[in-house]
Parts: C-alpha cells; structure tokens; sequence
C-alpha cells in the first residue's frame, strides 16, 4: 500500500513535474538516496497518482552549472536534487525557494527530519527536507577477533564503551605476520572513509558553516586529534591499508569502515556473511565524549526559483518523504538486506541508526570551491612518506583557506 499524501497532495501530483537530476544512481543499500531505485518510484508515481516526472539529467559535478543555465532560459525545473558542494553557495545566490510555507517540522509527519534539515538551513530559512543516512559501519572479521579473544565490538558499543581508542588499539594487535615469514599478512584497518567518520565524532570538518560564516578548521584542536590518530595508524602502527576489497574477502583483514551495501552482488561477501563470518557495528565515538554522532551522508530535493509546477514539486517531496518511511519501503528494502545475507539483528541495528529518535550525526561537509583535491593527501602523505600532522596543517590551511575564499565570493556574485 502506497502512503497517503497529505491534503491535496494527490491533486498536486496530477501535473506532469520535470527534475533535474544526477545520472549517478545511488546503491541499492544506500538509505542516503530519498529515490533509492529512480525508475521504479517514477514507474509507481505515474501508475499510482498519473504523474509523470521528465527527468533532466546530467553529470553530479555538472548539476549547479545546468540549473543555472535552465533557470536563465527561463525552463527551471521543478525540483533539484540536492548537491552537497553546493552548500552554501547555491543558496546564497537565492537560487532554491524556502519551504517553510508548506512544511512544520514541528508537526509529527515532518518531525524525524527537522535535526538534517536545520543543519542545512540558510539564514534562519529551510529549503529542503532532508534526509540524513547513516550508511557507513565497521564491517568486522569474527574470526579474527576470536582467534585474538577480542571482545565483539558490538558488545562494547551496546555497553558505551566502543572508542576510536579502542578500535586502534584492535587494530594494532590485529595487525600481524601470522606465518612467521617476517612479513604482514593480515591488517587491522581499511576502508577510505576513516577521517569523515573520526570528524563526525568530532562534529567537525575541515571547513564547516559556523553563524553564517565559512570557517577554515584545519588548526583546531578537533582536526590535531583525529589526523594524529590517523597518523598513529597509518604510520606508527601500520595497521591500515588500503586495499579493503581483496584482503576482507580473502579473511586478512580485521575490520573495515564501508557502505552498508558491501554484500550486495558480492557472492564472496554475502557467503561470509551468512556463515556468520563478517558483520558490522556503528562507527566509535572518542574516549570521554557523552554524545555519539555518526557520519551521515545528507540528501533531498529543493525547489529552484522560477519552477512552474510549484505545487507538484511539494507533493513530489511530500511523496517521496512518506514513502521512504512507508510500510512497502520498509518491505521491500528487508527483502533484499535478507537476499545480502543480513540477520534480523542487522536489520533491527540498521533501523536503530537511521530511524530511531535520538540518533546525532555529524556536520555536513563544506566542499568550498576545488577543495575535494587535495582532501585525501594528508592521509597518504602519511602512510607513504611518514610526514606529520603538525607540519601538514600549515601547508594546507592556507589552501583550503584559498578556496574558501573562492566560495565566498562565487556566494556574492
């Protein structure tokens, strides 16, 4: 059964709605994606409500610069999906119209994504109805931790004691020449999302929007603990490596922060996973720290100035928001967590992250200008040429401050 709109919803639906929209599809198991499989909700919303949605489509990076275009011909779409490199500067150029008038995020229906929609606010001003997805977890070895007499992660994280410190500490007892050959053959650590995920902890990133204001964090004593943590792994215990794929599957490495998708398609993997070798747990929060916010990879749809079909584009949001949360949704989406191998104890830990009322998530990121080049080189600078943090940070501060200021002036322009 399809969700009931709210009053007039379904009226609005009855007019034909253009998107502009990525041509990147989202994971099956991405719950980031408010249209998780494009075709199929599209299908639904035309058999269902008689509406038909054109879909604009272009490249993720090419997205502002094509409704920028669109707008100034005078063809704006209707909605727009969300692009996170474009907080703040998009909004700042009065692009997307506010949708306050139609959505109370004090009202039970809106409530679950008011905590992700005000941290995408723009002066006092919300545009989007956000959705916040907690999609990443530590997928861990069960073997190697009993091998070891480890205790699960699980059990610390269910009894509050599942720290960063902790995790490095495995990590680095985990990592070791287990044939005596005098080389390494099994790891603690991979994946390629450690350092959003020790931010988020943090509730920090290296360039946040703190008052309205762009603000540069590479000096704060936040960033020194977390890239001296990665430093201690990366360099000191040598207890992470990159290549996740190959040494997770072949049972060589102990833990690995990644999609909760990994099983998905992956015969290897959903074996593991069924045998009750493999399973994951939330992200850690730091040692001392009272709240637990998780990494979060934000999404949603907004309504670009000039869009003709205003009151369709709020019955499309309101549709998509009720549908993720609707009992088909729920259904469908366990239906193929169980085909991946998942336990009903995953199932439940999964809803627990990203359904449940008081789960905190950490800030979004700010991708200021050009920055995403240079965001992965301190940790490899790291691993492969021992250079410290202490010294990295002055030589990045001023970049990232760079593009900062980029940002700031494409925001008054």
């Amino acid at each position: 059964m399809l969700p009931q709109l709210s009053p007039g919803g379904a009226e609005g639906l009855k007019e034909r709605l253009t998107g502009l929209l990525s041509q990147v599809r989202r994971r099956k198991g991405d719950q980031a994606a408010l249209l998780q499989n494009l075709e199929e909700d599209l299908e639904r919303l035309k058999k269902v409500y008689g509406v038909e949605v054109e879909c604009i489509k272009t490249t993720y990076t090419q997205l502002p610069t094509r409704l920028t275009s669109l707008q100034a011909s005078g063809d704006a779409p209707d909605v727009f999906l969300y692009y996170n490199a474009g907080y703040p500067s998009m909004f700042a150029k009065d692009m997307f119209l506010p949708i306050d008038d139609f959505v109370d995020f004090e009202d039970g229906f809106w409530a679950p994504a008011k905590n992700a929609s005000d941290l995408l606010m723009w002066k006092d001003k919300h545009y989007m109805v956000a959705g916040a997805g907690v999609a990443r977890f530590i997928w861990d070895n069960k073997t190697i931790l009993d091998r070891n007499a480890l205790t699960d992660p699980l059990e610390l994280y269910r009894a509050g004691n599942w720290t960063w410190e902790t995790l490095i500490e495995y990590a680095a007892e985990l990592t070791q020449d287990t044939d005596a050959d005098g080389n390494l053959d099994q790891w603690g650590l991979g994946g390629n999302s450690f350092l959003g995920a020790m931010m988020a902890s943090k509730n920090t990133e290296m360039v946040t929007m703190e008052d309205g204001v762009i603000t540069n964090n590479v000096k704060s004593a936040d960033l020194d603990t977390v890239m001296n943590l990665l430093y201690q792994i990366t360099n000191v215990d040598r207890s992470f490596i990159w290549d996740w794929q190959n040494l997770f599957r072949s049972g060589n490495l102990a833990m690995v922060y990644e999609g909760s998708w990994i099983t998905s398609g992956d015969e290897i993997l959903t074996q593991m996973l069924k045998d009750g070798e493999i399973s994951f747990v939330p992200h850690p929060k730091f040692e001392g720290q009272a709240e637990n916010r998780m990494q979060a990879e934000y999404s949603g749809f907004l309504i670009p100035k000039g869009a003709k079909n205003i009151e369709g584009a709020r019955a499309f949001i309101t549709y998509n928001f009720a549908y993720d949360r609707s009992e088909t949704s729920r259904i469908l989406w366990e239906e193929q967590r169980k085909a991946d191998g998942w336990s009903d104890d995953m199932i439940a830990l999964y809803k627990e992250m990203n359904f449940g009322d008081d789960v905190l998530t950490g800030k979004p990121a700010l991708t200021c200008g050009d920055s995403l080049r240079f965001a992965w080189e301190p940790m490899r600078r790291m691993q492969d040429g021992a250079e410290t943090w202490a010294a990295m940070k002055e030589e990045f501060y001023p970049l990232y401050q760079a593009e900062i200021d980029k940002e700031t002036a494409n925001m008054g322009s």
